[in-house]
């Protein structure tokens, strides 16, 4: 868009123009990043993450966690679900 007057004011938004924000963010530590998380319920699964770029941040982990605390661990478990980041 070649509107200068969002470049002119402090929040664009608020003009109505309908603007996107877009964040792609690669995990490279899977356990840390999940762990820090807190979860409204109670969670234990067992993830396989996969990631063609970063072939070492994969793998299958345990993940428990809760209101209070959470934790991710790798695991030789079985899978009880997937997840590949789009191309």
């Amino acid at each position: 868009m070649d509107e200068p007057l969002q470049y002119l004011t402090n929040d664009p938004r608020r003009l109505g123009m309908r603007l996107g924000d877009g964040l792609w963010v690669r995990l490279v530590d899977i356990p840390a990043a999940l762990s820090a998380r807190r979860y409204p319920v109670d969670v234990d699964v067992v993830l396989e993450i996969t990631d063609d770029l970063l072939p070492d941040s994969g793998g299958v982990f345990r993940l428990r966690g809760n209101p209070d605390t959470a934790t991710c661990e790798p695991t030789t478990d079985t899978p009880t679900c997937a997840s590949t980041p789009p191309p």
